[in-house]
């Protein structure tokens, strides 16, 4: 089981979104990782370059956020029975998947 990463785009350069959204979506994960529907989770606001190497951000960030600091991002490691339904919420909350193997998120960039 590997972890999903996501951006969130609603919120890209605005601090003040970035805390108000992070703190809820946040919440809300841990909450289904005490229900044991998440083993591993992970979440931040990436101020600049440096955080992209502290978060160890390796995919082309830059196509989802065109440059823009700051922005959410979440790693998340969510078990098998449960990744369609957070998979959704976090979609439904404006968060963008990052797979770079997957054909729908090279589409998701176009």
């Amino acid at each position: 089981m590997f972890a999903k990463e996501f951006i969130e785009t609603r919120s890209l350069g605005d601090e003040e979104k970035c805390l108000t959204m992070g703190s809820a979506v946040i919440e809300q994960l841990k909450s289904k990782k005490r229900k044991g529907q998440i083993t591993a989770l992970e979440g931040r606001i990436v101020h600049n370059e440096k955080g992209i190497e502290e978060a160890f951000i390796f995919f082309d960030y830059r196509k989802i956020t065109k440059g823009v600091y700051p922005f959410i991002y979440i790693a998340v490691q969510i078990e098998e029975d449960y990744t369609d339904a957070i998979v959704q919420y976090l979609n439904a909350s404006g968060f963008v998947e990052i797979n770079p193997e997957d054909s729908s998120f090279r589409k998701q960039l176009k």
